[in-house]
């Protein structure tokens, strides 16, 4: 038993949760649990269950990240994101952001240049490393020469976004990062990231320069995953060069979950089902994140 113990102290592990995998049709384990719910059918009903990894996301623990179509709510105990628990009331929007009514929260970005993007709901749409901005929050993401965009969230009044947005300026010299895919650009923030999406290996690096004075620790160093995309933050000059070279930089600690595994026997097409569901919603998501790409290049 003492040598167990021993060993178990020294594992570099964080104690984790287990949750309800709706893709597998088991349990899987991580940092949090989430279920994803959609106006796009019936907002009251739970479309996806599964794991997320990421100190990132501690703020929305037992509330919900939303915006006018998506919802996914977050909680920290062992099978916690059941189909059939209570979750939050999805917000109803009332902001008026740019022309748009009804909305929940506002966002808005500028680009390197000064010119400001149309004002728009807050959305999830084809989002990235930003979706875990809070209301109220503003950040820089650089990820090439050309693309560099200041980002801000907010939900305190109509086209609370245009407002707030002026006001920043956000410059940082902290660390130098490595940008685009190949790696030969360089940027300065506050964090180097590296990200890749699913097994597409299509890795995508920059910088994340946060203020700190609306939102404080709105970004950490560390890992985490969401949506199919992986991430690593790292705080030291050219820490982002590649995957392994960050995950050294960063204190990354794989989930250690100790409960029961709930394991649900699938037969041979029920597998076939959820390996296509899968391979579809990558394929959906990748389009979706390429339109969305293309369309804010135009506006900034």
């Amino acid at each position: 038993l003492l040598m167990y113990l021993l060993v178990f102290l020294l594992i570099p592990s964080a104690l984790a949760v287990s949750c309800y995998d709706s893709t597998t049709k088991s349990s899987c384990c991580g940092d949090y649990c989430y279920a994803y719910r959609s106006n796009y059918v019936d907002n009251s009903t739970i479309r996806e269950t599964g794991c997320l990894r990421g100190s990132i996301f501690r703020p929305f623990i037992g509330k919900c990240l939303e915006d006018n179509d998506e919802s996914y709510c977050f909680c920290d105990t062992d099978y916690c994101n059941s189909p059939t628990a209570r979750y939050p009331e999805w917000k109803h929007g009332t902001l008026k952001c740019g022309q748009t009514k009804g909305c929940i929260s506002c966002e808005v970005h500028r680009s390197l240049s000064g010119s400001l993007a149309t004002p728009r709901c807050g959305s999830f749409f084809a989002k990235s490393i930003e979706i875990v901005m809070q209301t109220q929050s503003c950040v820089r993401f650089q990820i090439s020469e050309y693309d560099n965009k200041l980002y801000c969230l907010c939900d305190t009044g109509n086209n609370c976004d245009t407002k707030l947005i002026k006001a920043q300026k956000l410059t940082s010299n902290k660390v130098t990062c490595l940008m685009e895919r190949s790696g030969k650009e360089t940027c300065k923030g506050d964090f180097c990231f590296i990200s890749q999406w699913y097994d597409l290996m299509s890795v995508e690096r920059g910088c994340i320069t946060n203020n700190e004075t609306l939102y404080a620790g709105l970004y950490q160093s560390g890992y985490a995953n969401f949506l199919g995309y992986q991430y690593i933050l790292c705080e030291s000059d050219k820490c982002n060069k590649d995957w392994k070279t960050a995950e050294k930089s960063a204190d990354i600690k794989e989930p250690l979950c100790h409960t029961t595994t709930i394991t649900t026997t699938m037969s041979p097409s029920e597998i076939l089902e959820a390996d296509f569901q899968r391979q579809w919603n990558n394929l959906i998501y990748s389009l979706r994140n390429a339109f969305s790409d293309i369309m804010w290049r135009l506006q900034g």
